[in-house]
């Protein structure tokens, strides 16, 4: 450590802001949770968040350089001079025990106390830690310690996704470098050139500030695809999500004279409102200021002293230690984290569900042999995604005449996106955030909308292909839309209701599909207490809800017309509530609290696909549990269920338009974020299966009709 250079371990930038108050005493009572601090001289000590003496945590004859607490608070991770440490921390205050080396190469850190230095993974099989060349990972596997290391930039953050798939580290020049967890590899997934500022919003979705101005949203999962999620021309800082797991950060208009560069008003975005809200009105000088894990205080580390800011009122606090290098924060209480909401008034019971009808297994199949194919007669086209030679996502057309799958769309931007039309001629997407149509037989490509929204635009055409409806949840314009297929001005038929100040409730509208008659559209509608189904008049434009039985209840996500314009759901062992698996039925000309009718599927049933093939008779593809080795698929005609076949595992399932056909994956894998796979297909009536040849993997499969 002391044989480093003096520059590489900078100092944490000069608040500029003027602080009206300055104050040791309570200052550890604001703590949201434990907070660690490492002294100059080497030593870790915790602060607690009830107060008392701060107790020396490693042992006296380490020289700590950094170190970090895991997601639990139960270990210390810590590097000397002789490499990296852990060490189990006690629940009280009794003596810690051995520190246990796990890697004598571990290198120094180039930079400590602008970040984490040292992070957990949120499991806690492993730990990475910056190095003069990049970081090096540590994993405790069960053959024992394994290593690897990105050399990309040199790092002074590291921030591990919630639930570990990915590692965010941040370097100079505010570049950010996003890694995809592979096993006991990190490969480069991605790159932020410059922002000031980013946060996790969920385990594949970061949130970042650009120094150019707006707030972007890019999705691992979708091929890193980004979204302006605010105005590019307001400039935003440090975002992070708060307790309540709603989005906090700082805004700043260029021409404000009020607010200096490098300052900004505090400002709150809910998960799932539209409505931005303003929560603190003074300026905030922001160089050199960290948030704390709840989201509700800022952290500055200046001349060896530590200082707590509250954002809203610019009071200052500062903890008793004086010679401060680096922190780190234990686990928030369980107090603090954020806890939903139940209904005002009781919800009505789900509906009762009858004797569960009986079948017989037949003996578990005997894998056949799987035939290489480049083309195969299907009932209808099968359209998915896959890169083109560029590595771009696009659609692809599979043709029911046998023929070779050919590549429909051939934009500069990935397809995050698609439906296809109800003749089977045009395709609707989502590239570049814009709604596009393109032709499938022929040119004549063209833009339909500019999107606003990160989240999914769910396009969908009406019954005749006139009408495409979409969601766009930009604020302030955040609802559905719907626009002609030839091309014309968007009509926003259902807005979004941001949160009422009194009671805090919303309502977000997604997924909207057309009934068979046109004249209406299902919907999701999300809320404060959760999700249910509504239906919207496109000629009165009145939202009749649907109430589900219980908060948490997924039925309305799996909702979908049937022929005769009734409302298909289900439910199945997967569920968080325990709602009999089965199917439900509701009226939509009616509809009530609960289902008019429930078709029973037996408990531990999974539910695989399900399908109207013919007006009143459904065709389900079942697993008997997560470890299924065989799937079953049967037809429900009324309340009779008839056999159909048994067939061998299939991941993600999907039943063609008469049933005759199932695509699927063979085996899953991520590839850049996207999780692929190569394309199967069973005759149900014969057994039989063929594998694509080319692409050797797709991804967003989906059947003409």
């Amino acid at each position: 450590m002391r044989c480093c250079s003096r520059n590489r371990f900078t100092r944490a930038a000069v608040l500029l802001l003027v602080l009206a108050l300055t104050a040791t005493v309570g200052a550890q009572d604001l703590l949201p949770a434990d907070l660690y601090v490492l002294l100059n001289d080497g030593r870790v000590e915790r602060f607690r968040t009830e107060g008392g003496a701060p107790m020396v945590l490693t042992p006296d004859d380490a020289f700590v350089i950094d170190f970090a607490v895991d997601a639990l608070g139960e270990r210390l991770a810590y590097r000397t001079a002789s490499g990296l440490f852990t060490l189990d921390l006690p629940p009280d205050d009794r003596p810690v025990g051995s520190a246990r080396l796990i890697d004598a190469e571990a290198d120094v850190p180039p930079y400590r106390g602008r970040g984490a230095s040292i992070a957990w993974t949120p499991s806690g099989d492993g730990v990475a830690y910056t190095t003069q060349r990049g970081a090096r990972i540590y994993f405790d596997t069960a053959d024992g310690p394994q290593f690897t290391s990105v050399t990309e930039g040199v790092f002074f953050d590291l921030r591990w996704s919630p639930g570990g798939r990915f590692l965010l580290a941040r370097a100079e020049q505010d570049v950010w470098w996003v890694y995809r967890r592979d096993g006991l590899q990190l490969p480069l997934t991605s790159i932020i050139s410059t922002a000031t500022g980013a946060a996790w919003v969920s385990d594949h979705e970061i949130v970042f500030a650009p120094p150019t101005g707006g707030l972007r949203l890019m999705d691992l999962d979708l091929a890193n695809a980004q979204s302006v999620l605010l105005d590019e021309s307001i400039e935003y800082r440090l975002p992070t999500l708060d307790s309540d797991d709603a989005l906090r950060f700082f805004a700043r208009a260029p021409a404000d004279p009020e607010v200096p560069p490098d300052s900004g008003r505090l400002l709150r975005l809910g998960r799932g409102q539209q409505q931005i809200e303003v929560i603190g009105e003074l300026p905030i000088a922001l160089t050199g200021l960290r948030w704390d894990p709840s989201g509700e205080l800022l952290i500055a580390l200046q001349g060896g002293a530590i200082a707590l800011l509250n954002p809203l009122t610019g009071e200052a606090f500062t903890l008793p230690a004086s010679s401060a290098v680096a922190y780190s924060w234990g686990p928030l209480p369980q107090a603090l984290l954020p806890t939903p909401e139940l209904p005002a008034t009781a919800i009505a019971a789900a509906p009762e569900i009858l004797a569960t009808p009986t079948l017989d297994l037949l003996p578990t199949p005997t894998p056949g042999p799987i035939s290489a194919v480049t083309g195969l007669p299907l009932p209808t086209d099968l359209f998915f995604l896959a890169p083109d030679s560029n590595g771009v996502q696009q659609i692809w057309r599979m043709p029911a005449n046998g023929a070779s799958p050919l590549q429909l769309t051939v934009g500069g931007g990935d397809v995050n996106e698609f439906a296809i039309a109800p003749d089977g001629l045009q395709v609707v997407y989502v590239s570049d955030a814009q709604l596009w149509i393109e032709p499938v037989n022929a040119g004549g490509l063209r833009q339909l909308a500019e999107l606003n929204s990160f989240a999914p635009a769910n396009p969908t055409f009406s019954p005749d292909g006139t009408q495409i409806a979409y969601v766009d949840e930009g604020a302030p314009n955040g609802g559905i839309w719907i626009v002609p297929a030839a091309g014309g001005d968007p009509e926003r038929v259902l807005a979004n209701e941001a949160a009422d100040p009194a009671s805090g409730d919303f309502r977000v509208y997604r997924r909207p599909q057309f009934a068979p008659d046109g004249d209406r559209l299902l919907v999701d509608i999300y809320f404060a207490a959760g999700v249910q189904m509504g239906i919207l008049d496109l000629a009165t434009a009145t939202v009749t809800d649907i109430p589900v039985a219980e908060v948490g209840d997924i039925r309305p996500l799996t909702a979908r017309w049937l022929s005769d314009g009734r409302i298909l759901t289900h439910s199945d062992a997967t569920a968080p509530l325990p709602i009999a698996p089965g199917l439900y039925l509701y009226d939509a000309v009616a509809p009530a609290t609960t289902a008019v009718e429930g078709l029973p599927l037996g408990a531990g049933v999974i539910i695989r696909s399900v399908r109207e093939i013919a007006p009143g008779r459904l065709r389900i593809v079942l697993a008997d549990g997560q470890e299924a080795v065989v799937l079953r698929v049967i037809d429900l005609v009324g309340r009779e269920p008839q056999r159909v076949r048994e067939i061998e595992v299939l991941i993600a399932p999907r039943l063609s338009p008469n049933g005759s056909r199932l695509a699927g994956y063979t085996s899953l894998i991520d590839i850049e974020g996207v999780r692929q796979g190569p394309l199967l297909f069973v005759d149900l009536a014969t057994g039989e299966r063929f594998l694509l040849s080319q692409p050797p993997t797709v991804w967003g499969i989906a059947w003409g009709r």
